[in-house]
């Protein structure tokens, strides 16, 4: 039922008790999507706990992971997530180095951190939350090893240890006032391991040994200036490592340690048979030592306690977490882990474990959304379609954040590997997923599990113990759940939604094809379309009015050429269904559309696929014809979202003109291959999946019904310090939408995007933002029958 229409007038100024009690109000509306990022905006979705670097920030921890960092507060427990979506410039964390508190950074020593990624980008964050960011060396025409392996400290610089030598990074300005290139006498660049200040000088541990600089040397950029130091009791070979330590220099070559004293190098400790792995920060007495066998593997991971003179006591402690860095800070030692986030170790025992809420891992292989939730299947397979044994299990995001299930925390799942499809129930809310080689798994909203395996899923041919479940789908029509039995005698099957039971039937796919049916859709005529996996095209499938019996069922398989579908490849990778009923692909050569689905079963060309022409420098081409798209989704203005091997494309309901195109480097985007993308069609928000992890943007779209319901105006009140878009939403499909201010004058005319209409808050022609005032929505369907007017107020204007 559409909303009365609101007939008074009411003029800000005139009553100031009346503006504060319609701002409360108003509160409430806003209150319903705080947790959504607004139109325009980015959110991360990454897991938190491979952590491999930490730092003392005063009042907070610093933590940093593979893929982002997080500031942790003790105090009361506050995280603050720090990832590419508005502060960090990149991913890839290969390691976090703090500035030590005798280290003057301008006005904020004590607390400046060097985040180092594994590309050489680097960030500098500051305590005041400022981030600088030095990509000089990323985006250096350097051939060779570029990467940066130490970072030393002196004065207000950080010096970083390089594939090629030593770059000076001057924190206080911002800037690099100076590049050290090591070379060989043949030119060959010498890799630099560590570097490290003391006294007047500066040591380089490099591949070829150890070498030395005055440290105020104004001519360091010329190599001949460092001077070999392996010829005072240390032995030839490379220098692994450099270390401060007691007021001594410490270096590693291999297994030995040794330590600078009294101007000789003395060996301090040896970890034979043991190759030493020594790149952990001291903590006054606290050492981190990692043994490797020669073979590779781990040995022991293990904190010693040591004294000047050499002696050390292990502290064995079957709890220790596998610690990549650790601080001493307020309440024990601070471990970044591997495995468990950021870990407090005090008294001799592990005291808390801290890892902000994500999903399990940063697979995204398949993505599905009912309502508020997003569930994502991370399994993968190989390009031959082999599986690879993924335990990540499936993740579950709503408005609690995300839940996790997995082998290691839900025992249901202990045999169930790969999972990689997902579909979902819209009426009872039941999740469907499938697992690349151990069978079907129904989650329902309330009570245990089921997981089908021998006797329902049949197993794939020469495979008697893969049953393997590559595609699912939920017809809404019919509540029946199409199921891609991938490799099996009879890959086709349906489980009937009135009674339960499993159906299977043979594709007549030709032999080459392998039977290895992957992603599936029903169209609006009954039809069950399936990828056929490792270019074998797709198979349609129209199962007739009897479901149980084959007799009537029609099936073609569609590939290249005139009347035999048209595809532009058989490498078909994507399929969907727009809000149309049309059947849009992706391939390795790009797109293409199946405009009258019901006649594709046909003899003829009726019913084949076409391309899409646009106007490209003037000349008519194709489509996406050089992109490999990998994923196709609609939002709920019909608009299609691509995801390509160049980043993520959402182009009009034709697919004539080009609206967004994000890559890694325009936008929070992980990575430019994106693999699987979700569109929460009630709030625009569309989730893209990466090898690197999951980020979503919040689209201006949104999925309109037949009648105006819960429409509401955000955010409201408008204050006078925002500037992104406004949104009205609940709209009737498609609406017209007329704002006007209180006296009834039109200040915007638009036509909804799905069900959301978007004002920019500006006026047409002048450009300047409008008044201060209450501001009226009215809308009415395409008809004109259905009307509308709510309202928000807007503060601050021109």
């Amino acid at each position: 039922m559409a909303s009365p229409v609101f007939s008074f007038r009411f003029r800000l100024g005139l009553q100031p008790a009346a503006l504060l009690l319609f701002i409360a109000g108003m509160g409430m509306v806003q209150g319903l999507s705080a947790q959504l990022p607004a139109i325009g905006q980015w959110r991360a979705h990454l897991p938190l706990s491979n952590a491999v670097g930490v730092a003392d920030q005063g009042d907070e921890i610093l933590c940093a992971t593979t893929l982002a960092a997080f500031r942790y507060r003790p105090e009361d427990g506050n995280i603050q997530r720090l990832s590419t979506v508005g502060a960090l410039s990149d991913i890839g964390v290969s390691g976090l180095y703090p500035v030590p508190v005798d280290s003057a950074v301008g006005d904020q020593s004590g607390g400046t951190s060097v985040l180092v990624y594994g590309n050489s980008n680097v960030d500098v964050l500051y305590p005041d939350g400022s981030i600088f960011n030095f990509a000089a060396i990323r985006n250096a025409n350097i051939v060779g090893d570029k990467r940066i392996l130490d970072v030393g400290f002196r004065g207000d610089s950080a010096y970083l240890a390089c594939g090629f030598g030593i770059v000076v990074l001057d924190l206080q300005r911002r800037l690099s006032p100076a590049t050290y290139f090591f070379s060989s006498t043949d030119g060959t660049p010498i890799r630099v391991n560590a570097v490290r200040a003391f006294g007047d000088s500066l040591y380089a541990a490099t591949e070829q040994g150890l070498y030395r600089a005055l440290a105020d040397d104004p001519l360091l950029e010329e190599f001949a200036r460092w001077a070999p130091a392996s010829d005072a009791g240390l032995p030839a070979g490379e220098a692994d490592a450099l270390l401060l330590w007691d007021g001594r220099l410490h270096i590693q070559y291999g297994s030995m340690l040794y330590a600078r004293d009294a101007g000789e190098w003395m060996p301090w400790y040896n970890a034979e048979p043991a190759e030493l792995i020594f790149r952990k920060p001291l903590v006054e007495d606290l050492l981190l030592i990692e043994h490797f066998m020669t073979d590779g593997d781990l040995d022991s991971a293990r904190m010693v306690r040591l004294s000047p003179d050499g002696s050390m006591s292990s502290i064995q402690d079957p709890a220790l977490p596998v610690p990549a860095a650790v601080v001493e800070a307020p309440g024990g030692y601070w471990f970044a882990d591997l495995f468990r986030g950021l870990v407090r170790y005090r008294d001799g025992a592990v005291q808390q474990t801290v890892v902000p809420n994500g999903p399990g891992s940063a697979k995204a292989f398949n993505m599905a959304v009912l309502e508020d939730r997003i569930w994502v299947a991370p399994g993968d397979v190989n390009g031959s379609w082999n599986r690879l044994n993924n335990r990540d299990g499936f993740f579950r995001h709503d408005q609690f954040g995300w839940a996790n299930f997995s082998p290691f925390n839900f025992p249901a799942l202990d045999t169930i590997l790969d999972i990689l499809a997902v579909t979902l129930d819209p009426f009872t809310g039941d999740a469907w997923l499938g697992s690349f080689g151990d069978g079907l798994i129904r989650f329902p909203a309330s009570g245990a599990p089921e997981i089908f395996k021998q006797g329902v899923i049949d197993n794939a041919v020469g495979d008697p113990n893969g049953f393997r479940v590559a595609g699912l789908h939920y017809d809404p029509v019919t509540g029946h759940v199409w199921i891609a039995n991938n490799g099996a005698a009879q890959p086709v099957m349906v489980r009937e939604y009135q009674t339960g039971n499993f159906y299977r039937f043979p594709s007549s796919l030709p032999a080459s094809a392998g039977e290895a049916l992957a992603q599936v859709l029903t169209d609006d005529f009954g039809q069950v379309w399936y990828q056929v996996a490792r270019g074998g095209g797709i198979l349609v499938y129209d199962p007739g009015e009897d479901l149980a019996s084959p007799s009537d069922d029609r099936r073609k398989v569609l590939r290249q050429g005139a009347g035999n579908g048209n595809l532009p490849s058989a490498e078909v990778n994507a399929l969907v269904k727009d809000l149309d009923g049309e059947i849009w692909i992706g391939t390795n050569t790009g797109i293409a559309v199946f405009y009258n689905p019901s006649a594709v079963l046909e003899p003829g060309t009726l019913g084949d696929a076409a391309q899409i022409i646009v106007e490209l420098d003037g000349f008519p081409a194709i489509l996406f014809e050089d992109e490999t798209v990998n994923v196709l989704a609609v939002d709920g203005a019909n608009r299609k979202w691509l995801g390509t091997e160049n980043g993520a494309f959402l182009i009009s309901e034709d697919g004539v003109d080009q609206l967004l195109h994000f890559t890694e480097d325009n936008s929070p985007l992980l990575d430019n291959s994106v693999q699987s993308i979700a569109v929460n069609a009630e709030t625009g928000e569309v989730f893209f999946g990466t090898a690197e992890g999951i980020v979503s943007y919040r689209g201006d779209a949104t999925l309109g019904g037949e009648t105006h319901e819960d429409v509401y105006v955000f955010p409201n009140p408008v204050r006078e310090d925002y500037q992104g878009p406004i949104a009205v939403r609940g709209l009737v499909q498609d609406a017209n939408v007329k704002i006007t201010d209180a006296r009834g004058r039109l200040v915007y005319e638009t036509t909804a995007l799905g069900g959301q209409a978007v004002w920019d808050g500006r006026l047409v022609g002048s450009g300047k933002r409008a008044a201060t005032g209450v501001y009226y929505v009215y809308s009415t369907d395409f008809d004109g029958q259905e009307k509308l007017a709510t309202k928000f107020l807007m503060i601050g204007g021109q």
